[in-house]
């Protein structure tokens, strides 16, 4: 099935009917494409569909992967009370644990956990946390930040996903998700899904 898109370019500066060409091409083969600063429409048509489906990157002749799986074990926590006893806006929590490619498996990593309680419902009542995290692998480190939201003191007891914001090795420049299942409240299963 064929599949036809208009793209009305316009913009600050002139597109070269090359570039235009060569973001055609990304998405799908271009049928023409106007002289270079005029402000008409490049035509693309594309014998099969985008697929959305993720594929693994390459570094060099190294191939980068879409998604990785792996299971946290958390072996020691410490939460800095800033405030009263318990868990309440301002507690810095502190967590380090092994890290596993699957429940019961071999230690292939170490993760270390920072968190700040930015609030807090009643003692017990859900809060929000400002997280970072950093798991270091074989390979290179993966460094994930962002908001989860717990019962007061506990590791989340639901999903939770985070923003991939960078990393190491073969972990480089790379940009993507995690989402976080726990299985218990030392366990979780980590997704991490990368955009590269």
């Amino acid at each position: 099935m064929s599949r036809t898109s208009s793209v009305f370019l316009v913009g600050a500066g002139a597109v070269t009917a090359s570039a235009a060409l060569t973001i055609a091409f990304a998405f799908g083969a271009a049928t023409s494409a106007s002289p270079a600063g005029s402000q008409e429409s490049i035509t693309l048509t594309s014998a099969t569909s985008v697929s959305t489906a993720q594929t693994p990157a390459t570094r060099g002749s190294q191939l980068r992967p879409a998604q990785l799986k792996i299971v946290t074990t958390r072996t020691d926590r410490q939460v800095l009370e800033l405030g009263d006893d318990g868990s309440y806006s301002g507690a810095l929590t502190f967590a380090e644990g092994d890290i596993r490619s699957k429940r019961r498996g071999d230690v292939i990593g170490r993760f270390v956990f920072r968190g700040l309680a930015l609030n807090s419902d009643e003692p017990g009542g859900i809060e929000d946390r400002d997280i970072t995290v950093e798991y270091t692998l074989p390979d290179g480190l993966i460094l994930v930040s962002g908001v989860v939201s717990a019962p007061g003191g506990l590791p989340p007891t639901t999903p939770q996903d985070q923003i991939i914001v960078g990393g190491t090795g073969d972990y480089a420049g790379a940009g993507g998700s995690v989402r976080y299942v726990p299985i218990n409240n030392d366990e979780q299963r980590v997704i991490f899904t990368f955009a590269w």
